[in-house]
């Protein structure tokens, strides 16, 4: 009897219960005759099926949870993650610099003291504190402070003198960086690992688990020494961390106390006069299983660009801080080829990405020019952090919807499948925004029948403050670039300094509403930048008007190989990044093609006004370019060889419904207004 097959995909309970019933019927065909749904064997044969059903899940996500791609549970990741020296980031604390100011006014008559450990709460409940001993000093009017987000705690233990002891804290999300631990009033140093430590060497390490509680694990006498035994262990550290703390300006405006040698306590106002910066939400699984293996190929150092990208990503620093996302550009030319250009990005409290904060920017700068223990590159390499730049797109889209489906919640739900291809771990800086992923990502959603981009706009933000004296028609004109006009929908303008905000935007059409004087003239041009409005209830005083603007992109490509020409014969084709503007970089023509001819001679033809006609270098006239299409027609002066390369230099108006956009080492691509509609 041949043996039979056994299929190791079939597990799920309908075959496990047919295949059983099948077993039966074979192997007792005079006994087992009852296979009635409301039967006894056929209960029996459900219960067993369901067993091995059951069974059947659990060896599947055992298996799963074996490899990094397919693991499904945080604690599975987090082994994973840290036989290779990863380790999942719980919530990350942000810090802020304040202005410190003796309440009374004037210069500090002496130093001005602000101990170690002084917290202040904002009015949303988010706690900073100061790390070390602060300083107004004599003569000076204020003084830089920096505060770090989290509340103190502080938890006792006893030592058992057992090899790896472990001590679990009380509180989840305790910031790593902050911890103190004292043995019997001896300090102990945190390390990354235990490996290189000493039989005497009074170290310990953190890991945290699923639900972010930190476990402190220390010696067994040869790697790391053991814990005295009956010994008083004191654990300080500082609970919160996350988004919260990345606080907008102005949210701190507190008072604390400060100390006087001669004067005693005394009154020092504090206030934020920069966002904070540096607080990130606990690492998500997803962003792990994307970082683990880059940060494992780096093997600590420092050598490629995909190096220093998983390292400054890995990076928290003394206070807390982390990055939100971090990109490195090796320049490649002397005499700066030994230059690594860091930009790096951090998140507002919406978890919004911003510009990061100065202690962040000097932290990893810091950590990467380190020659000393635990230097991460290599010597002759000098680094350079920056802020990264943010791109913003706008999506617009046209969604047929099945009848059997309502057509708002699936335009609501295009909308959000757009939305989340920005907050993959794949969206790191320097990656191309594709027009393919648009269409999956709404062909992903049920109900969607067809649909076609309208357009994809990329962005810069703009935000600057000006006064109105009184209450006044406003009238002036914002700087813009030719052809790289406003995004429709994103001028905002708002009072600041009052109780109460008034807000005015635009409606796309160039109209502004919202608080505005009705009486006035409130309309932008998204063209000229020209713009004019007048705020409602006599308003007068500092406002804020942010926009974005349509950006421009260099492009430099080999558009055809030459055909076989004659004399008047003209070239025929289509540049492959419409639409162009009409000035290529800073100079005034939008579009220049090149070709080589005998003896290594370069000719050209050109747009030199900007007006689509295309000339040569003796201003003669040799065709024309449509701005919009990207297609050309055109003759060299001297016939190109039959093969040769002919190329475009021009700039692309990153506005486009076909097109990918390109994202540059420097940006990071973000949401910008993303629409959805009907046809």
């Amino acid at each position: 009897m041949a043996t039979p097959k056994i299929n190791y995909t079939s597990r799920d309970f309908p075959t496990i219960l047919q295949s059983f019933e099948n077993f039966l019927k074979t192997k007792f065909p005079n006994d087992w005759k009852n296979f009635y749904l409301s039967g006894i064997s056929t209960g029996w044969s459900e219960l067993v099926a369901y067993a091995f059903s059951v069974l059947s899940y659990y060896e599947d996500v055992i298996a799963n949870n074996s490899y990094l791609p397919t693991a499904m549970d945080r604690e599975a990741v987090i082994a994973i993650c840290k036989l290779v020296g990863y380790r999942l980031h719980p919530a990350t604390a942000a810090s802020v610099v304040c202005i410190a100011r003796l309440s009374s006014g004037g210069v500090s008559p002496e130093n001005t003291v602000i101990a170690a450990g002084t917290t202040v709460v904002t009015d949303k409940g988010v706690t900073f504190s100061t790390l070390t001993e602060q300083m107004i000093h004599q003569g000076s009017v204020s003084a830089e402070i920096t505060l770090h987000e989290g509340a103190y705690q502080t938890d006792q233990f006893v030592g058992q003198a057992t090899g790896f002891q472990k001590l679990i804290l009380s509180r989840p999300a305790a910031v790593s960086s902050s911890l103190q631990v004292l043995v019997d009033g001896d300090p102990w140093t945190e390390v990354s690992s235990l490996v290189l430590a000493g039989p005497e060497d009074k170290k310990f390490v953190i890991e945290y688990d699923a639900d972010d509680y930190g476990t402190l694990i220390f010696g067994d006498g040869t790697t790391g020494a053991t814990l005295p035994l009956n010994s008083e262990v004191e654990v300080t550290y500082r609970v919160g961390g996350g988004v919260a703390g990345n606080i907008a300006v102005g949210e701190i405006n507190k008072t604390v106390t400060g100390t006087q040698a001669g004067a005693g306590n005394v009154q020092v106002s504090l206030i934020n006069e920069e966002p904070g910066s540096g607080g990130e939400d606990r690492e998500t699984i997803e962003h792990a299983k994307f970082w683990a293996p880059v940060y494992a190929m780096t093997n600590g150092r420092a050598v490629t660009e995909a190096d220093f990208d998983a390292l400054a990503t890995a990076f928290t620093s003394s206070g807390g801080q982390k990055a939100a996302f971090a990109k490195a550009k090796l320049h490649q030319e002397i005499p700066e080829s030994n230059l690594v250009d860091l930009f790096i990005w951090g998140r507002d409290s919406q978890g919004d990405i911003t510009v990061p904060s100065s202690a962040l920017k000097t932290a990893l700068q810091d950590y990467f020019d380190n020659n000393g223990p635990g230097a991460v590159r290599l010597i002759c390499l000098d680094t350079l952090v920056q802020d990264g730049l943010i791109l913003y797109l706008d999506v617009s889209v046209e969604v047929s919807v099945e009848s059997h489906y309502s057509s708002t919640t699936v335009l609501a739900q295009v909308r959000q499948a757009i939305s989340d291809l920005f907050t993959t771990p794949e969206n790191v800086p320097g990656t191309t925004f594709r027009l393919s992923k648009v269409y999956n990502a709404i062909h992903g959603v049920a109900g969607v029948n067809h649909a076609l981009v309208n357009d994809i706009t990329a962005s810069y933000k703009t935000t600057s403050t000006l006064a109105i004296l009184e209450n006044e028609q406003v009238s002036t004109t914002i700087a813009l670039e030719r052809d790289l006009p406003l995004v429709e929908r994103s001028l905002v303008i708002q009072s600041i300094g009052q109780s109460s905000t008034m807000t005015i935007v635009d409606d796309g059409l160039g109209h502004l509403t919202g608080d505005i004087d009705e009486a006035g003239v409130n309309t932008v041009n998204y063209t000229t930048g020209e713009l004019s409005f007048k705020f409602s209830n006599g308003y007068a005083g500092d406002y804020q008007i942010s926009y974005r603007r349509v950006v421009g992109y260099s492009r430099s490509d080999l558009v055809m190989a030459a055909p076989a020409l004659e004399i008047g014969d003209q070239l025929h084709g289509r540049v492959h990044y419409p639409p162009i503007l009409p000035r290529y970089q800073t100079s005034t023509h939008g579009i220049a093609f090149t070709n080589t001819v005998a003896g290594g001679t370069t000719q050209y033809v050109w747009d030199k006004d900007g007006d689509g006609k295309l000339y040569d270098s003796q201003a003669v006239l040799r065709g024309w370019i449509e701005y919009e299409s990207g297609n050309f027609e055109f003759q060299f002066p001297t016939l190109p060889v039959e093969g040769s390369s002919i190329y475009a230099a021009y700039t692309q108006k990153l506005r486009t419904p076909s097109e990918d956009i390109p994202v540059e080492k420097n940006q990071i691509a973000v949401a910008g207004l993303i629409t959805a509609a009907l046809p």
